[in-house]
This record gives structure tokens, C-alpha cells and sequence, in this order.
């Protein structure tokens, strides 16, 4: 009776609530230096193996171009950050990359793409 697996429930004390700006800034540094300590060595390696993986081509070369993308993209400045209207997390990625990183499918817009879209489209009310 009852296959299944019941472990300790409600232990879970990890972080709760909005991120913090601390907390996004560090998100980026630690995604930033993964890719550079992980996938891009690994891209290296394969690209050289004298038996290449089939997996490398072309999705491993996409992503070493969009590294070199995203470390080429400078900060926004203060005033860019301030005429998006964006709230402190956003502002946070912002001030690291001024748009470009991307989270799943999604890319982060820079902050003229922010400004140019809400001119087109109004924020949603609150």
C-alpha cells in the first residue's frame, strides 16, 4: 500500500518574497561566470575533439556567439534606467547588461526597447 515517496514536509526554509537587488546582481554574476567556467570550455574541447559530438553544431556555436553578445553589451546608465519606469530587480539586471540576457525563451529588452515599447503600448494598470 501507498507506493510512494513521503519525506520531511514544510522543512524548507530557503528564501521567500520579491528578489532582492543584491540577490539579481549576484544571479547574473553566478550565470555569467557558469557559462564561462562551464559551457564554454566544454564548447572548446568538443570543437577540437577529433570525434565531434552531433550536438555541437550549430546549437553549441550559437551559444559562443551569444556569449561574446551578451559580455560585449555595456551597463544602462542611471537616466536610461529611470525612464523605463523599471521596478529595482529589473533596474539591478539593467545596470549589469542593458538588456540581452535571456531567461528561458525570453530576452531581456534594453531599456530603449523598454521606452519604445511602452510609447507604442501603455504599461498594463496595476
Amino acid at each position: 500500500m501507498g507506493d510512494f515517496a513521503a519525506g520531511k514536509l514544510g522543512g524548507y526554509s530557503g528564501p521567500t518574497g520579491a528578489a532582492s537587488v543584491e540577490d539579481v546582481a549576484q544571479a547574473i554574476v553566478d550565470l555569467e561566470g557558469l557559462f564561462e567556467s562551464k559551457v564554454l570550455p566544454h564548447i572548446q574541447t568538443a570543437a577540437t575533439a577529433t570525434r565531434r559530438p552531433t550536438c555541437l553544431p550549430p546549437v553549441a556555436l550559437q551559444a559562443k556567439d551569444l556569449s561574446q553578445t551578451i559580455a560585449a553589451i555595456a551597463p544602462a546608465s542611471d537616466s536610461d534606467i529611470a525612464a523605463t519606469g523599471a521596478p529595482a530587480d529589473l533596474a539591478a539586471a539593467l545596470k549589469k547588461r542593458d538588456g540581452g540576457h535571456y531567461v528561458f525563451d525570453y530576452r531581456l529588452y534594453s531599456c530603449a526597447e523598454i521606452i519604445a515599447a511602452t510609447q507604442v503600448r501603455p504599461a498594463p494598470l496595476e
